[in-house]
C-alpha cells in the first residue's frame, strides 16, 4: 500500500479519536456533574489519537503494513461527520444522559472502533503494543459505558 493511502487512513483514524474527544467535552460541559467523568473519557481518547500518530511514523518507516480492506476511508468520514452532528445536539442540550451514554456505548461498539484494531497487519512488536493498548483501552471503555448506563438506567426506575 502507498505511504499517501496509508496516512489518509491512520490521520482519518485519529480524527476520529479527537472527535470522539470533542463529543465527550461537549457532554462535560452539557452534564457539569458528570464532568470529571467525561473529561476522563476525552483525555483518553486524545492519548489514543497519539497513538495513531506514533503508528503512522510506524507506516512510514514501512515498519508495519495496513490492510486497506478491513476499513473504508469513506465510511470513516462519514461516522466523523455523524459526529459532528451529534456535537452540535450535545452542545444545543438536545440529548440526556442516558442518550449521551447510548451513543457513547454505541461509538466504543462501533465497526470504525472496532475495525482499527483490526486493520494493522504487526510485524512489529511496539506497533503490535500500541494495538493491543487500544484494543485493551476499547474493552476498557466499553464497560465503564455499560455500568455507568446502568447506574442511571437504575436511579430512573427508582425514582418513576
Amino acid at each position: 500500500m502507498n505511504i499517501r493511502k496509508d496516512d489518509k487512513i491512520l490521520d482519518t483514524l485519529r480524527i476520529f479519536e479527537l472527535t470522539v474527544a470533542e463529543l465527550y467535552i461537549a457532554f462535560a460541559a452539557l452534564f457539569p456533574s458528570e464532568c470529571d467523568r467525561w473529561v476522563g473519557f476525552a483525555e483518553e481518547e486524545i492519548m489514543h489519537a497519539k497513538w495513531f500518530s506514533t503508528l503512522k511514523r510506524y507506516v512510514q518507516t514501512e515498519v508495519i503494513t495496513l490492510n486497506e480492506a478491513k476499513i473504508s476511508y469513506r465510511s470513516a468520514q462519514k461516522t466523523i461527520e455523524f459526529l459532528h452532528e451529534q456535537i452540535v445536539h450535545a452542545r444545543d442540550g438536545r440529548i440526556d444522559l442516558t442518550g449521551a451514554l447510548i451513543l457513547a456505548l454505541e461509538i466504543e461498539n462501533s465497526l470504525l472502533e472496532s475495525a482499527f484494531l483490526r486493520i494493522f497487519n504487526f510485524s512489529n512488536p511496539k506497533a503490535e503494543g500500541i494495538r493491543r493498548k487500544l484494543a485493551k483501552a476499547t474493552r476498557a471503555h466499553r464497560e465503564k459505558f455499560i455500568l455507568w448506563l446502568d447506574t442511571v438506567e437504575n436511579r430512573a426506575r427508582q425514582a418513576a
